[in-house]
């Protein structure tokens, strides 16, 4: 099974930080065979839905063409901007939120999740 959820030890350092200002988290996403696309489309328009209010965008989402440096291979690439730092930490125990996670889970078989912010 790949890898879905950061581990504590991330979290824990993700918590940590005294970060102003928007964020941009770029999602590598490999889908499950037989439904596993179609799981996670559910997943999307619902984060989507719940998410807005927060001030949460999905900035880009696209079909992944080819790996051009390295080896992993991914089906689709997302970028969700964030108002804040906060507003990601906090997602993950809202009650809204958390009733569309299955979706998710149900969806992916691998994952990556790297956090940025505009260095320009």
């Amino acid at each position: 099974m790949g890898i879905l959820l950061p581990t504590r030890e991330q979290f824990k350092e993700l918590m940590k930080m005294d970060m102003e200002g928007p964020i941009v988290m770029v999602n590598l996403l490999k889908f499950k065979p037989d439904g596993g696309l179609e799981s996670y489309q559910v997943y999307k328009e619902k984060f989507v839905e719940v998410m807005a209010g927060k001030g949460v965008e999905l900035v880009y989402s696209g079909d992944s063409q080819m790996t051009v440096i390295g080896h992993e291979e991914w089906d689709e690439v997302i970028l969700a901007r964030y108002p804040s730092l906060k507003v990601f930490i906090e997602m993950n125990s809202d009650p809204e939120y958390m009733k569309i996670a299955n979706y998710r889970h149900d969806g992916l078989e691998d994952s990556r999740l790297i956090m940025t912010r505009q260095s320009y």
